[in-house]
């Protein structure tokens, strides 16, 4: 079967995939939430209810779930749904496959392995590794799921009562105190950047804020929400770094960018 030609990427993370792979000249439209690489925010922006899609012919279209489009044109739908971080690395692999490229997927999954054992050579030697909560929800508080807890505990952490594979668990403000964080990572859903100072003060004035270790030690920080934690694609390995370098400054400070850019160090 020939490789497609004219592909739509509903989802950021298939976008990224293509573009990694050395595709981005076949992709014909992306989602509305494609905002990664910049050269590709110019393309036509559709969803599944769309009319231009057809009129776009694609011969595949990229999903973010398991929904199903009519295959009677011969156009091809892979559904990108991870839910672990070994997930993440087998969509890369489908969507080598799926587009010809698996030469281009193998060597994509083997720099960016090599990135993480790299990391992971020391982190799995540290004996106590702090405890990290990552709230992607404030109202209720929501702990961070899927791959997240996977990145937390590579990166030299423990994530507590999240777990992988699952989705963000609501916890309540008294369970969050109970488990003593030592490092807070705050990245609602559905923030394109690190969280407005409406939600640090709606958690600064919880009762007991100040007594949480991370707070005492100042180790509260704000990662952008949309890139980062909430992108299952070849830029996960650069989450890591960066979780392992708030982490760790001491073994890892080199993975954090100088200027502090993708996330903030906050104050209590």
């Amino acid at each position: 079967m020939a490789a497609p030609q004219r592909i739509v990427s509903l989802t950021p993370s298939g976008t990224e995939m293509l573009c990694a792979l050395g595709l981005e000249h076949r992709l014909v439209g992306i989602s509305p939430t494609c905002d990664y690489p910049p050269t590709i925010l110019s393309l036509p922006r559709l969803t599944l209810e769309d009319v231009r899609l057809r009129t776009l012919q694609p011969d595949l279209i990229l999903t973010p779930s398991l929904e199903t489009l009519s295959a009677s044109d011969g156009t091809e739908v892979l559904a990108l749904q991870p839910l672990f971080l070994q997930d993440i690395w087998d969509d890369i692999h489908r969507v080598g496959a799926a587009t010809g490229q698996q030469r281009q997927a193998a060597t994509l999954l083997e720099g960016l392995l090599a990135r993480m054992n790299a990391l992971v050579a020391e982190t799995i030697m540290l004996h106590e590794p702090p405890r990290v909560a990552v709230l992607v929800g404030v109202a209720p508080l929501q702990l961070a799921g899927y791959w997240l807890p996977d990145l937390i505990q590579l990166a030299g952490g423990t994530a507590g009562i999240s777990r992988p594979g699952e989705p963000p668990v609501t916890v309540t403000w008294a369970q969050l105190q109970a488990y003593a964080p030592e490092v807070l990572v705050l990245s609602p859903a559905g923030l394109a950047s690190a969280p407005s100072p409406m939600t640090l003060r709606s958690l600064q004035r919880l009762p007991g804020w100040e007594t949480v270790p991370a707070v005492r030690q100042a180790q509260v920080y704000a990662i952008d929400a949309a890139s980062a934690f909430y992108r299952p694609g070849p830029r996960v390995v650069n989450t890591l770094e960066l979780l392992a370098g708030l982490l760790h400054p001491d073994l890892f400070g080199d993975h954090l960018p100088s200027d502090g850019a993708g996330y903030r160090h906050l104050t209590a």
